[in-house]
């Protein structure tokens, strides 16, 4: 029973009330796939959308958040395991990566932050260990073209190298306006060996060996414009 009154007993006034599932999760929750991305909105006061994925156990992902610029509208995400224990929380335009997950299905919860204002917004789930399903090759001696062509849009190439092997990437960048590619380098656990923008070449020396992802996405997740990456 949820019992209301005025905190006075005198004043009189209208109030809203939402009521949201954490665990089990609110019926018919939405659907966040890995390597997609998501475009939503808070429509009214308390309004709140549920997204859900699944992840496996030690996974390591990315979710990209990006809000729309309404008036007084900052989105608030909050991400929350199978249990219903709080994992992480943020506001606004941002990239998180949560590591060494507990494994099952995870649900973030987008609300606007004071519960009231409205706006838009945007959410993509990467996988960084294992990797997003079907990602781009990079063969060796050869060069990859790819474009990122929208909010929050992230490109995956896969390659393989042997242990001890050194490897040279080398990357351009379109001159669209306000464009920086941001390019990542991840080991097969998902360790972060190495970052860099636009037009550069980068040697990679004494891997470990396995599989390797490269990321590519705008610096600030908005801008949209064209690349390549090559590997020797």
């Amino acid at each position: 029973m949820l019992k209301v009154n005025a905190s006075n007993y005198l004043a009189t006034g209208g109030y809203s009330i939402g009521l949201e599932g954490i665990s089990p999760i609110s019926p018919a929750p939405l659907s966040l796939s890995n390597g997609g991305v998501v475009d939503g909105s808070i429509d009214r006061t308390l309004d709140v959308k549920q997204y859900v994925f699944n992840a496996a156990a030690g996974a390591q992902v990315q979710l990209n958040t990006f809000q729309g610029s309404s008036a007084n509208f900052t989105a608030r995400f909050t991400l929350y395991s199978a249990t219903g224990a709080q994992v992480d929380t943020w506001t606004g335009t941002a990239a998180r990566i949560e590591r060494n997950l507990a494994g099952g299905q995870y649900m973030l919860k987008v609300n606007a932050s004071n519960y009231l204002a409205t706006g838009t917004f945007n959410i993509g789930l990467e996988g960084i260990s294992p990797i997003s399903p079907a990602p781009l090759t990079l063969s060796s001696g050869q060069t990859a073209l790819g474009s990122i062509w929208r909010t929050l849009d992230v490109e995956e190439y896969a390659f393989n190298a042997g242990a001890g092997s050194t490897v040279q990437l080398s990357t351009t960048q379109s001159s669209s306006p306000n464009f920086t590619a941001r390019f990542t380098l991840y080991d097969g656990a998902g360790n972060q060996l190495d970052t860099w923008t636009g037009n550069a070449t980068r040697q990679e020396r004494n891997l470990v060996g396995g599989q390797y992802l490269l990321k590519v996405n705008a610096s600030n997740f908005v801008s949209t414009g064209t690349f390549s990456a090559t590997l020797i």
